[in-house]
This record gives structure tokens, C-alpha cells and sequence, in this order.
């Protein structure tokens, strides 16, 4: 008995240090918690929008996932793995665009950052969270009708939100439009007193060099002429 005790505590060691191993070769991203958008799951708020519709995809198919029964010995047959996996892949990829994002507890700032959690890691939290749900079918509907609840009001304050920020967004565009009118007219009436100034002054530099009496005289003259050539 002392035997097997040691070699089970072998073997956990072993995996444990395996596991720390696979860990450290990972490399861990890291994103501003400012780029996190309505479709990320975050571990650490739970009425997140993306939060809720992950919860509401793991009770959808939790029934079915823990239908999907283990072997006599408790150890599930591979094809029943393949069947688990192919449930777990389909919650991920309706989740998608959507981040798994792991805040750090001590970090309440909003200037912090998210860890983007691995593939691995989000297939694992997606399997427990399965597991851990109920195994009624009637408890699960209830759970999925307060969750779908939860995630409508939560969308239809996200879209309040953001039609209320396109309204002054537009706004203030038609006050920016309405200044340029206000400054297009202000410098085109610029321009025409400007350019009625260079006429005047032009008008009087004109009536100046050549005296209104010089110009009737020419004008007597021309006339007088051809008065003459038409008489001839």
C-alpha cells in the first residue's frame, strides 16, 4: 500500500511539473483593459455582455455535453472525447470575435491590463463550466431563462448607449457644418467688399487721370462725325 501511495505521488509530481513546464513555454499576452470590447469574456466581471452570452451558450449545451456518459471504470472512450470536444469548439466559435480575458484580482484600475487567456486554458474553463452545471433539464431552463434576460436588458442598455453617443456625434457634425457656412459666407462677403473696394478705388483713379468734361467732348465728337458722314 505504502508503495502505491508513493508512486501515485510520483506520478502527480510529475504531471504538476510537466504542467509548469508547458506554462512557462507559453508565452502570455497581454492587452490594455481599454481595447476590451462587448464581444471578450471576462473571468472577473460576470456582467460583462460577452460574459453573459458565454454563460448562456454553456447552459444551452450542458445537457447535452454531460449526456455524453462516461466508460464503467469512470474513464470516458475516446470517440466520447471527440464528441465533448466538438461541443466545446462550436461555444467557441459562435463566441468569436470574442477574447477570453483573466484580469489580475489586485487590479481594479481601468488602466490595467487583461491576460488573453490560451486555447488551451479556454477549452479547460469551458469543459468545467459545463460540468459544474446542473443536471436537471428543468433547473438548466431556468438558469437559461433569467440568463437570457440578464444578456436582452444588458444589450438593449449597450445599444441606448451607443445610439445616444451617434446623436451627438451627429450633432455636433452639424454644428461643425454649420460653422464652415457661417465662415464660407463670412469670407466670401470678405472677398465681395473687397473686391467692391478695388472698383471704387479704380472708378476714382479712372474719373481722375481723365475729367468727365474730356469724356462728354469726346463723345460730342464722335457723335457730331458721324452725323456728318450720314448727311454726306
Amino acid at each position: 500500500t505504502d508503495s502505491t501511495q508513493t508512486v501515485a505521488v510520483k506520478r502527480k509530481k510529475r504531471k504538476s511539473e510537466a504542467a509548469s513546464l508547458v506554462a512557462v513555454q507559453i508565452q502570455k499576452i497581454w492587452v490594455p483593459k481599454s481595447s476590451t470590447t462587448c464581444d471578450d469574456i471576462l473571468t472577473r466581471k460576470n456582467n460583462h455582455i460577452g460574459t453573459i452570452r458565454y454563460r448562456e451558450l454553456i447552459l444551452e449545451n450542458a445537457f447535452a455535453y454531460n449526456s455524453i456518459p462516461n466508460g464503467k471504470s469512470g474513464n470516458i472512450s475516446p470517440a466520447n472525447k471527440v464528441c465533448r470536444r466538438i461541443i466545446v469548439d462550436k461555444i467557441i466559435e459562435k463566441l468569436a470575435p470574442g477574447r477570453f480575458l483573466r484580469g489580475k484580482i489586485a487590479d481594479k484600475s481601468p488602466d490595467g491590463v487583461n491576460e488573453v487567456m490560451n486555447e488551451g486554458e479556454v477549452v479547460k474553463k469551458i469543459m468545467v463550466a459545463m460540468r459544474d452545471c446542473p443536471k436537471k433539464h428543468g433547473d438548466i431552463n431556468e438558469l437559461l431563462a433569467k440568463t437570457r434576460g440578464e444578456r436582452i436588458l444588458k444589450e438593449n442598455h449597450f445599444m441606448e448607449k451607443k445610439n445616444h453617443v451617434t446623436r451627438f456625434n451627429r450633432r455636433d457634425n452639424n454644428i461643425c457644418d454649420d460653422k464652415r457656412k457661417i465662415d464660407e459666407d463670412f469670407r466670401m462677403e470678405k472677398i465681395n467688399q473687397s473686391e467692391a473696394k478695388y472698383c471704387h478705388k479704380n472708378l476714382e483713379s479712372f474719373e481722375a487721370t481723365v475729367p468727365m468734361e474730356k469724356i462728354s467732348q469726346s463723345e460730342g465728337e464722335y457723335c457730331h462725325e458721324n452725323l456728318e458722314s450720314l448727311e454726306a
